[in-house]
């Protein structure tokens, strides 16, 4: 088809052409303050001149950017960004910005604790252990002897024994996290439900020390469930018998696990309790106690020298003495009332005097 000058289809599309030009001059982009009318007819070389290419950095061009409120941000993202890219002068401050060391984002982090410091991991160390040991003999052996430390070794040691030692040693350690505790508690518990019917010496003992650590940790109720399960296994092994035929050390073992079981049931009487515990004999031995069997051996490794492990064999024998001693005047004292409480305070004043001067 052939178009003459004065074609009315030549002259609109000459008229459109000057629309457009007048349209889309920078100078009438600049007046109506808006980019968006450009929309896909800008080409990159078409925006040279535009005021945004004389920015001298990238924070000027990003502040104008959001602040100016002359375009939508997804127009600038979708149609304008890879454009505004190809300007020398923005690919100058752009590869700049790159090239600057960034700053370091000092966001607040929350306080987490470490994994190697949880006090948990401690158990994974032979210190842990080995405190336990040292505190059990220094504050709880001397008020709970249940075993000679004549021939007592801790490598040979019955594993339900030692980890009873363990347990009351962590007791009356410092510094418990409560972690640890959760931790040595579930021990015990587990510890205890392996040896309640495995009737031996060893295990009975370390049923008396359960029960007297979970006394001194204040649990009753544990302490008077494993008294319980200690008086039984001690009647199973015939402890009330007096067995001269069994070597002295084992004797003695014996006679002081048996004292304690009376002196524990004595007691678990100062209170109402579920769990019963039959005894023949409530009277105390307190002469059964010798420093000789307290002495520790040299596997022990408590103390560098003999005089001081004299002097914890005696203190251990004298504090065992004087803790029985006050278990059975409460006991006595449940059952009187008045008069008889006063006889009954002169006759263990006397009894009293008699072992404070027997100690020194």
């Amino acid at each position: 088809m052939r178009l003459g000058k004065n074609s009315k289809l030549l002259t609109d599309a000459i008229n459109s052409k000057v629309l457009l030009e007048s349209e889309y001059s920078s100078k009438n982009l600049k007046e109506k303050g808006s980019l968006s009318l450009i929309k896909y007819t800008h080409k990159a070389d078409n925006i040279y001149n535009y005021e945004w290419s004389n920015f001298q950095n990238i924070e000027q061009f990003g502040h104008y950017i959001i602040n100016s409120k002359k375009f939508p941000i997804l127009e600038f993202i979708y149609r304008w960004s890879g454009d505004l890219q190809s300007i020398p002068k923005i690919q100058s401050f752009m590869s700049d910005d790159k090239n600057e060391p960034k700053e370091i984002y000092s966001k607040p982090r929350p306080m987490l604790i470490s994994v190697i410091a949880r006090p948990l991991l401690s158990i994974l160390q032979e210190a842990f252990w080995r405190g336990l040991i040292e505190s059990y003999f220094k504050f709880f052996h001397p008020i709970c002897t249940l075993f000679s430390l004549v021939n007592f070794d801790l490598k040979s040691a019955p594993e339900p024994l030692l980890s009873a030692i363990y347990f009351a040693g962590f007791i009356t350690s410092l510094n418990r996290s409560e972690e640890i505790k959760s931790y040595m508690h579930s021990y015990a518990i587990i510890n205890i439900k392996k040896i309640l019917f495995r009737v031996n010496l060893s295990n009975a003992q370390a049923l008396g020390i359960y029960s007297f650590a979970f006394y001194i940790n204040g649990n009753s109720k544990l302490s008077r469930v494993c008294l319980s399960h200690f008086a039984r296994m001690n009647h199973n092994l015939g402890l009330t018998i007096n067995r001269k035929n069994l070597p002295l050390i084992d004797q003695y073992n014996s006679k002081i696990v048996y004292n304690n079981m009376r002196l524990y049931y004595s007691w678990a009487k100062l209170g109402p309790s579920s769990y019963e515990v039959t005894c023949e004999d409530e009277e105390a031995g307190l002469d059964i106690y010798d420093p000789k069997y307290q002495y520790p051996n040299s596997s022990l490794n408590l103390y560098n020298n003999e005089y001081l492990s004299t002097l914890y064999s005696v203190f251990c024998t004298r504090l065992a003495k004087l803790n029985n001693f006050l278990t059975a005047i409460n006991s006595k004292f449940c059952k009187y009332k008045g008069k008889m409480i006063e006889n009954e305070i002169e006759s263990l004043s006397t009894k009293a005097e008699k072992i404070y001067k027997d100690a020194k």
